[in-house]
């Protein structure tokens, strides 16, 4: 099952050594993916949840998560993922480095080194020209979820369990 997903990044990358794959939804497959890549590293960035659960909810792209439409609906599902990466952490043999969004944009040299050590590479001040970018990172968007204190009370209550 590996070796098409493998193919298809060497056709798409021929020249690449290592590969990054961002998608969201990576969490429901850990258990799959330390199946099928028994030498994968796992970075997991967690974020405020408030602020991760209004940015699904602003994002156009919404309609490819059925539960990102209603506030009550993003808090249940986050407390789910929270669940199952617990979950994963404590079966998995993969190793797992958790970092925080809003560290790695406070101290982007720290914990970029952090990252780059924990899979195995060699630190180049080049992995910092990616945070420049702000079109890429937004450090405006910590603490985005305050403008909408009034608002947010489905997410708190679903969130907090309620």
């Amino acid at each position: 099952m590996a070796q098409p997903y493998l193919d298809r990044l060497e056709q798409e990358f021929p020249q690449a050594l290592r590969a990054t794959d961002r998608q969201p939804q990576n969490f429901l497959h850990l258990g799959v993916i330390a199946l099928l890549f028994p030498m994968a590293r796992i970075i997991h960035c967690v974020r405020d949840p408030l602020d991760t659960c209004l940015s699904v909810y602003f994002h156009e792209s919404g309609g490819d998560y059925p539960y990102a439409y209603r506030l009550a609906d993003l808090g249940a599902y986050y407390r789910q993922y929270q669940y199952l990466m617990s979950h994963w952490a404590a079966v998995l043999d993969l190793p797992i480095l958790e970092l925080h969004y809003e560290d790695l944009l406070r101290q982007p040299a720290k914990v970029g080194r952090a990252m780059v050590e924990f899979c195995g590479l060699k630190w180049d001040k080049g992995c910092l020209k990616l945070l420049k970018d702000r079109r890429r990172v937004a450090g405006d968007a910590i603490g985005r979820w305050q403008h909408y204190t009034d608002q947010l009370q489905p997410l708190r209550q679903s969130l907090a369990g309620q």
